[in-house]
């Protein structure tokens, strides 16, 4: 209609209120900054527990790590219809409630590279540590085929074929 080509919000449609939709835009970036938060600590943890070695409570916080992905995901998806005009918004409110905005996208990029450096980095300590398990079980089989090639030998019965060879 013709009221969406005018600069006035329409209260039929909440999306034309910048005030309304920046208070949304802001409770969802409250939100996903503070499952970073979550994030962030759980990624401390997972580190923490990579160094100590401690195995099944790894598994625990990776699995309420993915609780916490899955969360953002969704809120992510909450975002999607802000994107296409952040700057159109940011222009529309007054400056408080812009620098808020800005300081929360600020704060939620800055955990996700935290965490993102953080986890590659344990994942190379994880690969390194499996290489070392890996090549210390190929080490551990190697003497165990050892001892098995000897104490087979001296255990059983030579079979009738050696005994036809050397006879």
């Amino acid at each position: 209609g013709w009221s969406r080509m005018t600069a006035r919000p329409n209260p039929h449609d909440p999306h034309s209120d910048p005030a309304r939709l920046s208070a949304r835009l802001d409770s969802i970036l409250t939100e996903h900054r503070s499952l970073y938060e979550r994030l962030d600590g759980l990624s401390e943890r997972q580190s923490a527990l990579i160094d100590e070695d401690r195995t099944d409570e790894l598994l625990g916080v990776l699995a309420e790590r993915q609780r916490v992905v899955d969360r953002l995901l969704a809120v992510a998806e909450e975002l999607k219809p802000f994107q296409s005009r952040w700057d159109d918004l940011l222009a529309s409110v007054d400056a408080d409630r812009r620098e808020s905005l800005r300081e929360k996208v600020s704060a939620i990029q800055e955990m996700a590279q935290r965490v993102n450096d953080r986890d590659e980095h344990d994942r190379t300590r994880l690969a390194a540590q499996r290489k070392a398990l890996s090549e210390e079980i190929a080490g551990v089989n190697k003497s165990r085929g050892a001892i098995a090639a000897y104490g087979g030998s001296v255990r059983s019965a030579p079979s009738p074929r050696y005994q036809d060879r050397q006879g």
